[in-house]
């Protein structure tokens, strides 16, 4: 089963058109990378699919059930997590404290304890910080937190918003390392970073975005040797000079 299905998705700001038609699917398990050059429309389409943007035209479904309102709490989404690029934890609260907030309010105590407990078993990152206030942490921390606190109620996909971003290249690095490991535990991941390297690294599929469309998609490691897709950053700086010289060829 699909995990997430995108058709003909358009949306924009204030009458701005940002998405003109993208086309994108998660499958069940897999890492799914959002690329592309600023302005593209990336973070867009991951709002639109997240409920914290509206979109004008095209269909969403999430787990098979069509998504039919832009809020957050349509039902369709419920088996969705989201980490925003800024914001994601309560600066003045504990590691433990941020985990604890993002439990259902249905949860009694003992189950949200547990839950707790076995996110801090899987992110050591943070294990001996529980009760270091989260704008005490570095930045890897903090992100390392986020993906927990996203991972809290047990979501079967999960929404990141660039989430290398002003990370250190070893934090950065860390951080999808966390994200591979996801997969392993049966959670999708639609991921939309601009370090290209780390996302295809980390991906099963990527698409490109240009222009709010979708200029390139395919698995992650064809589209590392494809030399077009240089040709969308530009610098060219993804493909080597080697593969532009085959491709030309």
């Amino acid at each position: 089963m699909t995990a997430v299905r995108v058709s003909g998705l358009c949306a924009g700001y204030g009458g701005a058109q940002i998405l003109n038609g993208v086309d994108l699917e998660v499958g069940e398990g897999e890492v799914v990378a959002v690329i592309g050059p600023n302005g593209a429309g990336k973070s867009t389409c991951v709002k639109v699919i997240a409920g914290l943007l509206p979109w004008t035209r095209g269909e969403i479904e999430v787990g098979g059930v069509p998504v039919t309102s832009a809020g957050g709490q349509d039902p369709a989404r419920a088996s969705l997590g989201y980490v925003p690029q800024v914001r994601n934890t309560f600066p003045s609260l504990s590691v433990r404290e941020n985990l604890q907030v993002m439990a259902p309010r249905s949860w009694s105590r003992r189950r949200i304890g547990a839950r707790v407990a076995d996110l801090l078993e899987q992110f050591p990152q943070i294990t001996r910080l529980a009760e270091r206030p989260a704008g005490l942490l570095s930045g890897g921390e903090r992100q390392s937190l986020a993906l927990a606190m996203a991972l809290v109620r047990e979501p079967k996909v999960l929404l990141l918003d660039e989430p290398a971003a002003a990370l250190s290249p070893k934090a950065a690095t860390e951080v999808f390392a966390m994200v591979g490991r996801l997969r392993e535990r049966g959670v999708s991941v639609l991921v939309v970073e601009q370090n290209v390297r780390l996302a295809l690294a980390a991906s099963d599929r990527c698409y490109v975005l240009e222009g709010g469309r979708v200029a390139l998609e395919g698995t992650a490691s064809d589209l590392l040797d494809d030399p077009r897709l240089g040709g969308l950053y530009l610098g060219g700086d993804v493909a080597t000079p080697e593969q532009q010289g085959r491709a030309r060829q």
